[in-house]
């Protein structure tokens, strides 16, 4: 699933289902406890147009964020979260 949504983000024409799709598969992986599940979505969310993700997935995504503590990445993946958090928060 991770090589698949990484060949989508590669492409121009995105639409807001497509988006929205992307979202919804990234949030289990905002709630795991697994670090480079965490660490996945939020390159995901580095990559996206956040104003196409439909309001409803983009709260809950925004709630995941919020919970998710800093201190368990390495100092290159920290720089990641804080800036994928300011965009979407």
């Amino acid at each position: 699933m991770k090589i698949r949504i990484c060949l989508v983000l590669n492409l121009e024409f995105l639409n807001n289902t497509i988006y929205d799709y992307i979202a919804g598969k990234i949030e289990p992986m905002l709630a795991s406890d697994n670090v480079e599940d965490i660490l996945f979505a939020f390159k995901i969310l580095n990559n996206l147009k956040i104003d196409k993700i439909n309001k409803t997935k983009l709260d809950a995504i925004k709630i995941l964020i919020k919970d998710i503590d800093e201190k368990k990445f390495h100092e290159n993946d920290k720089a990641l979260i804080k800036k994928v958090k300011n965009k979407i928060i």
